[in-house]
């Protein structure tokens, strides 16, 4: 079995992917970014990682993509920005440990929201070998659809205050991001946690998310992706940070794509026909 790049974690918590071997969580997440096309500035928005890996869709927060300059819209003919001057961009990195860093943009072409939950689907533009014409292919995070028990140990790995004035600026501080952060959840929430903000399953847990986490998954003591980064809160007159990750099991009502004209599959469906593998799928 391979072992991760990342140092492991003080509570031994390793980073699984969906062919069961152990993973560096850099190989998978990538930040989101609005890009100027004529300037190539860089505008954080949030992170994302790969769900199914040959199809290019991956998986972030539904709030990482509210810019008023953005189209939720996955017609292909269409596009997702308003603005033609932009470009919403994953940027993904070549080999973690590279230096000088390698990386590429990869335009997000297509978007699907879930209606209640801080979920939302991307389609990437697909990968190839520069000189084999193959095409590249993502690692994807082991998936658990199991709820968190309150105690039990998380991690997230995400890109925090990645924020710069130029795009070398961005790209060198997301690079230098090489540690996860840990914590434990405190509260579990089946249905929802309010009506507003959280109207759908998810937990909280004392773990350090900041901006730009956002979208970013967050794994169990398994090291299983258990869920996504939705809101993080640091208050030290309150106590340690505070988080709130979404869980995975509204995924499982949305659907892929939802051309009128085109078959269209749940996600329950896609992992049932094995395009993925998943633990706890009820």
């Amino acid at each position: 079995m391979r072992k991760t790049m990342l140092a492991p974690l003080p509570t031994g918590i390793e980073f699984q992917a969906d062919d069961g071997t152990l993973v560096d969580p850099r190989e998978m997440i990538m930040p989101i970014c609005l890009r100027e096309k004529a300037t190539g500035l860089l505008h954080p928005l949030g992170t994302c990682f790969p769900l199914f890996s040959v199809q290019n869709i991956v998986l972030t927060a539904k709030h990482v993509i509210t810019d008023p300059v953005i189209r939720v819209d996955d017609d292909p003919e269409t596009g997702v920005m308003v603005d033609p001057n932009l470009e919403l961009v994953a940027i993904w990195f070549s080999n973690p440990l590279a230096s000088p860093v390698k990386y590429y943009f990869r335009p997000i072409g297509r978007l699907w929201e879930h209606p209640t939950a801080d979920l939302a689907l991307a389609k990437l533009t697909t990968m190839t070998h520069n000189l084999t014409g193959k095409i590249l292919t993502d690692k994807i995070p082991a998936l658990d659809f199991a709820m968190p028990e309150p105690g039990e140990l998380v991690s997230t790995f995400a890109y925090p205050d990645i924020r710069g004035d130029s795009a070398i600026e961005v790209i060198g501080k997301a690079h230098l991001t090489t540690s996860a952060r840990v914590g434990h959840v405190s509260k579990t929430y089946p249905e929802r946690r309010d009506s507003t903000f959280l109207p759908a399953p998810c937990c909280e847990a004392y773990l350090d998310v900041r901006g730009g986490m956002s979208g970013g998954p967050v794994f169990n003591g398994k090291g299983r992706l258990c869920g996504i980064n939705s809101t993080g809160v640091d208050d030290p007159a309150s106590g340690p940070p505070i988080a709130h990750f979404s869980l995975l099991s509204p995924l499982l009502e949305m659907r892929l794509p939802s051309d009128p004209e085109r078959t269209s599959y749940s996600i329950r469906q896609l992992i049932e026909r094995k395009f993925v593998h998943a633990h706890n799928l009820t």
